[in-house]
């Protein structure tokens, strides 16, 4: 923080601009037509149950204790104006429950014991044949044997989820969804690793051109350091919406039309209306850190205490103390003194 400045902080526009998105990525979202008396029935139900919560707190003075109505099940299954199909089964929490443990034992018996060594040792001999042909130092072998075996960790895994008849029978499609789920965020993590390891590369292409062009300069590391932060926000701001766009290509490709969907939702948000509503939130600004300092007063008799607020200014007269006391004790005291008058 620079001198003079106060350091403050509101947190409270990150979770506002948060809950808009949220709201901002379904809200083109209708019930399927399937559960479109289910999502009817669900939203008449709501008002009832907030009819109870306020009257929660007044519970133990009501003669009618009537117990709050079961939840009614909520919908699922929606479809976008262009009539994508959105499963959000994955988002109940009763499922995720489940899933876990079902998924735990299928992983867990399904893998043989020594089915990582013995991959890891093929894919390594396999790497050391090619390592004279692709030119690549031991780093980059033992990189590209951790990410083949992650993916074919996760193959194995896709397949057992997906034939798995258990997952089946909690829910029709649900091994299916789940798979999809699971490749759309390895292709999230994929691009965005991509895109830095490009930064990377990009920085050191930089700063080798920086120490070319400025043989001298080059060597104050205050100075280089600075050009190669101008070149990385610069390189941020032209390549901003690339793993986006390369996300929702990519889940394209692989059919996941509705992760593509919400991407694209996520995109527009930011785009557009992010800043904008950035601009227009106002959130509380609190000071990150408060200090009390105390201070001596010499010739109090000549200070004058007045209280701004509430207006209007009202001047208080300052009364000497023979001794002090806590914020407790005093209470105590002018307690006791209004006791006694």
């Amino acid at each position: 923080a620079l001198i003079g400045l106060p350091a403050v902080e509101s947190a409270g526009i990150d979770l506002q601009v948060e809950n808009e998105r949220n709201k901002f990525l379904v809200i083109e979202l209708s019930p399927n037509e399937s559960e479109k008396e289910m999502h009817e029935a669900f939203c008449a139900q709501i008002p009832i149950l907030l009819e109870m919560m306020i009257e929660h707190e007044k519970y133990a003075q009501r003669q009618e204790k009537n117990i709050p109505p079961r939840m009614l099940p909520y919908p699922h299954h929606f479809v976008t104006p262009n009539n994508i199909e959105i499963d959000l089964r994955l988002h109940n929490k009763n499922l995720q429950t489940k899933l876990k443990s079902i998924i735990s034992s299928l992983l867990s018996n399904n893998t043989p014991k020594g089915w990582f060594i013995a991959a890891k040792r093929r894919l390594i001999n396999q790497y050391r044949n090619e390592q004279s042909e692709l030119g690549l130092s031991k780093e980059e072998i033992a990189k590209r044997v951790q990410t083949q075996l992650n993916v074919e960790y996760a193959e194995r895994a896709f397949e057992t989820i997906e034939n798995s008849r258990e997952i089946e029978n909690l829910s029709p499609g649900l091994g299916r969804l789940l798979v999809a789920q699971a490749r759309a965020i390895l292709v999230m993590k994929s691009v965005v690793q991509n895109l830095t390891e490009d930064l990377k590369k990009h920085l050191t292409m930089i700063r080798e051109k920086l120490v070319k062009e400025h043989p001298i300069k080059s060597k104050i590391n205050r100075w280089i350091e600075t050009k190669l932060f101008e070149e990385r926000i610069n390189y941020i701001h032209q390549h901003e919406w690339d793993a986006h766009q390369l996300s929702i290509d990519q889940c394209k490709t692989l059919g996941n039309q509705q992760a593509a969907y919400f991407i694209q939702r996520d995109l527009t948000f930011r785009q557009d209306h992010e800043s904008t509503l950035r601009l227009n939130l106002k959130s509380p600004v609190t000071p990150q850190r408060t200090i009390d300092c105390s201070r001596a007063i010499w010739f109090r008799k000549n200070w004058i205490v007045e209280r701004t607020y509430p207006l209007p200014t009202k001047r208080i007269p300052t009364l000497f103390a023979k001794y002090t006391y806590s914020n407790e004790e005093e209470e105590r005291r002018q307690r006791l003194i209004s006791s006694e008058v």
